[in-house]
């Protein structure tokens, strides 16, 4: 006791896809299509010259182009313990990074955190010679969080990065190229430009291959991951438990402690003109988007416990307390267009032009909200000589999400339990039966896991509909 004892650990590692799905390859994909057009009536897609094209050449493997391989994974935690017999501590420092199995210039999925956190005991008074108020204990447990993060689309409308790996053209290259394209399916670079000047291209200026015309709803995977956007979120987390405990009696203890979580997250995005495919992947004008949310909760509790035993054979515990608990939560968001310059740093909501004239900002938005629970419990044990238990329980809990009628509910319970291998008639059982209780219970619960309000009627306007042959316009 006395010295400090510093501990650092760190883990390094690298990720991979553990399987890829099981797609056609170019061939088999002409066939099949083939198939398709003429079962609906038409003349194949591709002639027997475009499938031989193919022999030695399986097409892109859309999958493989997308995946991230070998992304780093590493965690680093520094921590420093130490203490007296009247103070005790623990302080830690950690940085955590995961690049994840998703790559591209613009939309690699990662993470990354930055933590500390700090505990703490000290002993105010102790005096063993005293029968009342012989001790008093007093800690703090802290934390803070520093959280950044990128992510891919998921379960977009028009398809996400893995959604097209799995179903793109497997004809389409990478990227267009320059002359002679093989297959009518492929456009050349130039007359992709030429159509539509906004057409995604990597840091070198290579144009990225389109779908072919029919096929728009689905965009190429890497031009998705170059795309020049980004949608950045952060968050801030610092959290924190003071205590205090005092030793009343001898078993007779009580203890309060406050805690607290307070968070701010948030995302900033931007998005400059670019061009993937016809259907719902392309914009002609830049866009800058941001929104932030603070969340608080904190929770006090107050819980007195006793616990004795009598003639080395009756254990009595009980235990009475409260507990009330408040979270609420605020969010602000905008967005706005036409941003002043196509440059990453720059893209932030003050270098918009865009103007409600022109119809063009989304505005801001925002929100409030809260939910409450109070709580008063209480629990009775008794234990003769392990072997004969019963333990009753009761509490009343209060929720902010119910009416005002149906806020609070009692909740008690009851449980019988006999541990029959503690009985003198069962001391020579075998090695191998080692425990044999029975237990009898009886008990209701509750659940507040609903949202707010929930116990009001609602109505709500633009719900329009056909009735007796005309339009109904809901107000």
């Amino acid at each position: 006791k006395g010295k400090a004892t510093v501990n650092y650990d760190v883990s390094y590692g690298w990720q991979n896809p553990w399987k890829k799905k099981a797609v056609l390859n170019a061939q088999e994909y002409m066939i099949i299509m083939n198939e398709a057009q003429v079962n609906d009536g038409n003349n194949p897609r591709y002639n027997a010259e475009n499938i031989a094209t193919f022999a030695n050449n399986k097409g892109t493997d859309w999958q493989e182009e997308t995946f991230n391989y070998d992304a780093p994974l590493q965690n680093h935690q520094v921590s420093v313990n130490g203490g007296n017999d009247k103070a005790q501590y623990f302080l830690s420092l950690g940085y955590f990074n995961q690049e994840g199995i998703i790559g591209g210039n613009y939309n690699k999925s990662n993470y990354e955190r930055w933590s500390v956190r700090a505990n703490s005991t000290y002993t105010v008074f102790e005096a063993e010679d005293r029968k009342f108020l012989n001790q008093v204990r007093i800690g703090m447990n802290v934390g803070y969080a520093r959280a950044n993060s990128t992510s891919v689309e998921a379960n977009s409308e028009f398809g996400s990065v893995l959604g097209s790996a799995l179903t793109f053209n497997p004809l389409i290259p990478v990227y267009a190229p320059i002359d002679n394209p093989i297959i009518s399916d492929i456009r050349t670079a130039s007359s992709i430009l030429n159509q539509y000047p906004n057409a995604v291209t990597d840091k070198d200026g290579n144009v990225f291959s389109i779908p072919p015309a029919g096929f728009q709803e689905l965009a190429n995977p890497v031009a998705m991951l170059n795309q020049p956007n980004g949608n950045k979120n952060n968050e801030d987390k610092f959290v924190g438990t003071f205590w205090g405990e005092i030793d009343l009696l001898s078993g007779l203890k009580f203890k309060s402690s406050y805690g607290f979580d307070l968070a701010f997250w948030g995302a900033d995005g931007y998005e400059f003109p670019y061009f993937l495919a016809a259907q719902g992947k392309n914009s002609n004008q830049s866009s800058v988007s941001s929104s932030m949310n603070r969340g608080y909760k904190w929770q006090v509790e107050n819980v007195l416990s006793y616990n004795k035993t009598f003639a080395q054979k009756h254990n009595v515990s009980f235990v009475l307390g409260q507990s009330a608990q408040k979270y609420t939560v605020r969010n602000l968001s905008g967005n706005d267009y036409i941003l002043l310059e196509t440059d990453p740093s720059k893209a932030n909501i003050n270098s918009a032009i865009g103007d409600r004239d022109d119809e063009r900002v989304g505005g801001g938005t925002g929100g409030y909200n809260f939910t409450a629970l109070a709580s008063y419990f209480g629990r009775l044990d008794y234990n003769f000589d392990e072997r004969y238990m019963i333990q009753a329980t009761v509490r009343r809990d209060g929720s902010s999400r119910f009416g005002p009628n149906h806020k609070w509910a009692v909740f008690p319970a009851v449980s019988l339990g006999w541990n029959l291998l503690n009985e003198p008639y069962l001391e020579n059982h075998p090695e191998w039966f080692d425990s044999f209780k029975v237990r009898f219970s009886w008990g209701k619960n509750g659940n507040e896991n609903i949202g707010n309000f929930r116990y009001t009627s609602l109505m709500s306007g633009n719900q329009n509909y056909y009735f007796g042959g005309g339009y109904v316009v809901a107000t």
